[in-house]
């Protein structure tokens, strides 16, 4: 069952749909320009979560720049909370363009897709940076190795897809390398925040150490 038909059971599709009862349902379903259908619900709550992360890094930004008298922690603190919401918001971002935007050509959505998989590591490795002070040699070591395994994961991205059009997975590839490289991103960047949160995890304020 497609999201399409929760997010949209009042709206105009079931207008639509009353107005015509013989159309086929599945007319009605909303899809990709490559024809394959197309999940409106995320496309709508990732294009939500992507405000709320960017707004409020924004709005930390500003804090940080014409307001530092609120900011107790000092900037060290307060900058990794900006990437923290910055990544984050750049990865939804990736995801609700290429799930909501009406792309007309399928080399654009092709193009969109690739980019949404190669914006996973970002939201990734963004995860444990509000846990680290700006500057720090942690702090920087984690930086150089998110963009490394960003830009691996940019270039099996991009051979897997290599002369490909459409989002059905091209054929005599394997997506093994790709999610394996996810799912080690995934681990590390639980890790590092149990590292220094301790068994409180995502909710204790402050970092133990």
């Amino acid at each position: 069952v497609y999201s399409y038909s929760f997010f949209m059971a009042k709206g105009p599709i079931a207008r639509k749909r009353a107005a015509n009862p013989h159309t086929p349902k599945e007319y009605y379903v909303q899809r990709y320009a490559d024809g394959k259908p197309k999940p409106m619900f995320r496309g709508v709550m990732h294009i939500i979560l992507a405000c709320c992360f960017l707004g409020a890094g924004a709005a930390v930004t500003l804090g940080i720049l014409l307001s530092p008298e609120l900011m107790p922690l000092g900037h060290d603190r307060w900058w990794p909370m900006v990437g923290f919401l910055a990544g984050k918001g750049v990865s939804y971002t990736a995801s609700a363009v290429f799930h909501l935007y009406p792309f007309r050509r399928v080399t654009a959505v092709t193009w969109a897709y690739k980019l949404d998989l190669m914006a996973v590591p970002i939201g990734m490795f963004a995860t444990p940076l509000a846990c680290l002070r700006a500057g720090s040699a942690e702090w920087n070591g984690h930086l150089l190795l998110g963009l490394v395994l960003t830009l691996v994961n940019a270039a099996l991205v991009l051979t897997q897809f290599k002369g490909h059009v459409g989002l059905a997975k091209p054929p005599a590839t394997s997506d093994a390398s790709r999610m394996t490289l996810t799912a080690v991103q995934f681990v590390f960047a639980m890790w590092s925040v149990k590292f220094h949160y301790g068994a409180h995890l995502f909710w204790y304020p402050y970092p133990s150490g």
